[in-house]
């Protein structure tokens, strides 16, 4: 879990640096949230031997829309805010 803490403020300090809106800030978090607390179901479930393929899939469908969030607040951030 350290490795994953420590990978986590590499990438947020990175993007964070150049947060162009807030929407991609919450985005990232809840993005960062979910593929952590992926991570964390899945080392709880290797821990135990698991067998089950319905235990793993909350951790696919997690880990999933963490990317997705963090994908979308890239794109969000990246889009060029309209001058007025």
């Amino acid at each position: 879990m350290p490795i994953l803490l420590g990978v986590l403020v590499l990438l947020d300090g990175s993007f964070i640096a150049d947060l162009k809106r807030a929407s991609s800030g919450v985005l990232y978090a809840v993005g960062n949230l979910a593929w952590l607390y992926g991570f964390y179901l899945m080392y709880q479930r290797l821990s135990v031997p698991v067998s089950e393929i319905d235990a793993y899939r909350i951790v696919f469908y997690l880990t999933s829309a963490g990317v997705f969030a963090f994908i979308i607040g890239a794109i969000l951030n990246d889009i060029h805010k309209s001058s007025k």
